[in-house]
């Protein structure tokens, strides 16, 4: 698997391009979110992650995404993993 990484110049913003089946690419984007993320974020995120109903997952990953400054497909679909319960931080 091959990753590409540009760095917009006007910005502090990271873009990933990934290649390889869906699966490697949300391994991938949930791998950088992981590092991307601090302690106190992951905390954050689990203490959502407990409190929240499976109804209303999609509510909070984006409004998780969008406090953390996350955005992307692949990083949708790992972090909605993550609140369903089938993925931890590494």
């Amino acid at each position: 698997m091959k990753r590409i990484i540009r760095e917009n110049t006007l910005s502090t913003k990271q873009h990933y391009e990934f290649e390889g089946t869906d699966e490697q690419r949300t391994d991938e984007a949930w791998e950088i979110t992981c590092g991307y993320l601090g302690d106190k974020q992951k905390n954050k995120l689990e203490w959502h992650r407990y409190r929240c109903s499976e109804d209303r997952i999609a509510q909070a990953v984006t409004i998780a995404m969008l406090t953390m400054g996350i955005d992307g497909y692949y990083p949708h679909r790992a972090m909605t993993e993550f609140f369903e319960g089938k993925r931890e931080f590494s």
